[in-house]
């Protein structure tokens, strides 16, 4: 799930929280980033408790890895994997309830989101540190030991068919990020903001009462931003197609492999989720990028407190119908008529 390519570690990051602000003096404020889930992590906290609250949070952090990265040889999904066919294993109840909302999350889309997808992840080589373009003998044989039926749980137990190696990389980080927010409430803080590698939680406003802005990165353009969005108790991630990537004979292939194809799912560059959790919208943005403009749009649309912005693969921008008006806009639109659905220009 998460794995220590360096290189990555710097292009990973889809998301920046844009400004700061300036503080009374007598309000104590903690801005720490640290080394965690293959991405630099970033908390800034305001409050009387918030350098007891910080480390808290990042030991949660920690915890999680530890636990749900099947890269870790004693972490549970680890185990799970080994015991691909052999036996149940027991789980604790972050795993349980994270292959639990795994499974939720395969079944609302279909199929576009799964977590059983280790083996696909391994072929192309985006589990490790050697990519290539697999051959279609490999893909279909991938795919025999890959969809979510073949994952099961009973009470506080899973068990997967022989070959299954499940990844919780699509939805593992947003869930960590909610968990290490859920430490900082616990020590009163009340304003905070959590950045790791482009799922972001805030916690209420800035301490000066707006909301905090977030930047989400252009997919063409290194270094620059295409939009901008609003959040405050709520999560945003990204998921795109310049994260990882390879290019082979002048095409890109990219990490986010469409389940039910066995290939990198095409039409979009880049989807941002936001929603009341970082987990929920962790697995909305890999869901809605392998189902596409239409049927991610649509998904989007039907889930409560949801809202999302889709960059094509050709520049166009589309936002969700509760974000019209609500975002700023840096990046031309290249976008035409689109059966109504608003494709925003840009706003200062």
């Amino acid at each position: 799930m998460w794995r220590r390519n360096w290189w990555l570690i710097i292009l990973a990051v889809s998301v920046i929280v844009v400004g700061w602000y300036r503080l009374p003096r007598d309000v104590p404020a903690v801005d720490e980033t640290r080394l965690a889930l293959d991405t630099f992590v970033q908390i800034k906290a305001t409050g009387r408790n918030g350098r007891r609250a910080v480390d808290e949070a990042f030991a949660e952090i920690a915890r999680l890895e530890e636990l749900l990265d099947r890269f870790q040889p004693a972490s549970q999904v680890s185990r799970l994997n080994e015991q691909a066919g052999l036996a149940w294993v027991e789980l604790d109840g972050d795993t349980r309830f994270l292959l639990e909302q795994g499974l939720y999350y395969a079944h609302l889309s279909q199929g576009a989101f799964d977590v059983t997808v280790g083996v696909l992840a391994d072929l192309w080589g985006f589990g490790g540190d050697h990519n290539k373009v697999p051959s279609p003998a490999e893909i279909e044989a991938a795919l025999d030991v890959t969809g979510y039926p073949l994952l099961a749980l009973e009470g506080d137990r899973a068990f997967v068919e022989k070959g299954v190696k499940v990844d919780l990389g699509g939805i593992a980080k947003g869930y960590t990020v909610d968990k290490a927010a859920a430490k900082l409430r616990q020590r009163g803080i009340k304003h905070a903001i959590i950045n790791a590698g482009g799922d972001v939680y805030a916690i209420g406003s800035r301490p000066d009462g707006k909301p905090w802005r977030v930047g989400v990165t252009n997919p063409r353009e290194v270094g620059g931003m295409s939009l901008a969005v609003y959040l405050q108790d709520q999560a945003i991630a990204t998921s795109g197609d310049y994260q990882r990537f390879f290019i082979h004979e002048g095409v890109r292939y990219h990490h986010i492999l469409d389940p039910r194809t066995g290939y990198p799912a095409r039409g979009l560059a880049s989807v941002s989720v936001i929603a009341p959790s970082a987990m929920e919208a962790d697995a909305l943005a890999t869901a809605v990028f392998v189902l596409g403009r239409e049927q991610g749009m649509a998904l989007v649309d039907s889930l409560p407190a949801v809202e999302a912005v889709l960059i094509t693969d050709v520049g166009e921008i589309l936002v969700s119908k509760g974000l019209e008006g609500k975002i700023d806009i840096f990046q031309e639109n290249r976008g035409g008529s689109d059966g109504g659905r608003s494709k925003v220009s840009s706003q200062n």
